[in-house]
């Protein structure tokens, strides 16, 4: 009989969740190191497209430093990307003649295409160097002036980049605690109902429980606050891009979630008042003394059943305070109306 003898790997034994989460580091690593040699291999070839004939002493010296770190091999890190970004931009500085205002053109349009605000400014600076002084002759913008345009082009390219790649981990950090939110939320709303499927009272008692007159005000309280999560998880996920990093950030730290939370809550609890105050009156609006929560039967011959729902005017309720909380302008704009009518009001009473 012949026996397989094998050397242990670090991890092999290691729980679920923790070798989950190493194949996925080693994924993100693997990647980062493909797309790192791609863009240096990328760099490599296009030097190789300078001509170092027509380079000045100065620009020859770029060319040879540039040359010889593109030759050094190291693993990817934080560092290495670094001095990747670094010998990009000193080789914008090797071009020259059409060559330079191709390379500018190209860059240009892979500001417009990542869509950086910059990217119309940069364009019209560009048209402006490239204008002919007079009919039929070049423009006066030589090629230092272009270089060092390109060189900006460059760092904002590089910049942005850079910028989505701190952020999608924060930006990650800050979906799930907005998710959680949301989730949170959603069972609070439900967890009554589940409530009284476990101690649903019998006829011979009149009341539930004091507590379940408090039942309104808590669906909206937590309807606003699971309207503001939904809210800032949309903006997250639909404006990230376009975000600075510093907001980004913010999004990510429990004290700004937990504020946009009793934001949302305030903005339900205005609207609970108004609703209660009779102040908004309609047929899109509840009614507050129809507020219940109905039992509804469902008779044979369909399948013998009965469960819970809010009514017509309970729903409508947690819909509005929802909306409080998700749109930063309802409440904001049904006060500013409120007190212009109050001011309206009290101008033509003194009249």
């Amino acid at each position: 009989m012949a026996f397989v003898s094998f050397t242990a790997v670090p991890g092999m034994f290691a729980g679920p969740e923790r070798r989950a989460r190493r194949r996925a580091a080693t994924c993100v690593d693997r990647a980062t190191y493909d797309m790192l040699q791609l863009y240096r291999t990328n760099l490599e070839v296009r030097l190789q497209g300078v001509d170092e004939e027509g380079l000045s002493n100065h620009q020859r010296q770029i060319y040879a430093t540039v040359a010889e770190k593109l030759q050094t091999r190291v693993p990817a890190s934080g560092a290495e990307w670094d001095e990747i970004y670094t010998l990009e931009r000193l080789m914008a500085l090797l071009f020259s003649g059409a060559q330079l205002r191709q390379e500018l053109t190209r860059r240009l349009d892979e500001l417009a295409d990542e869509k950086v605000p910059e990217a119309e400014r940069f364009r019209r600076e560009y048209e402006g160097l490239s204008k002919p002084t007079r009919q039929g002759q070049p423009s006066a913008a030589d090629d230092g002036v272009l270089r060092a345009l390109l060189l900006r082009v460059v760092e904002t390219l590089q910049a942005t980049a850079r910028r989505r790649s701190l952020a999608k981990p924060i930006r990650k950090e800050a979906i799930k605690k907005l998710l959680f939110g949301v989730l949170f939320g959603f069972g609070l709303l439900v967890a009554p109902y589940a409530w009284l499927s476990i101690d649903f009272p019998g006829p011979e008692a009149p009341l539930v429980s004091r507590w379940w007159s408090h039942f309104p005000l808590y669906s909206a309280l937590v309807a606003g606050g699971v309207g503001a999560f939904f809210s800032r998880l949309m903006q997250l996920h639909r404006d990230w891009a376009k975000m600075p990093l510093e907001e980004v950030c913010s999004h990510s730290e429990a004290s700004y979630v937990g504020l946009r939370a009793a934001v949302g809550m305030c903005g339900a609890l205005i609207l609970y008042y108004f609703f209660q105050a009779g102040l908004i009156d309609g047929a899109v609006f509840p009614q507050v003394k129809k507020f219940a929560i109905e039992l509804v039967e469902v008779a044979p011959p369909a399948v013998h059943m009965a469960f819970t729902v809010p009514s017509k005017d309970l729903a409508l309720l947690i819909v509005w305070c929802f909306l409080g909380g998700f749109s930063e302008a309802l409440v904001p704009g049904l006060l500013a109306k409120t007190e212009g009518q109050i001011s309206s009001g009290g101008a033509a009473a003194k009249g």
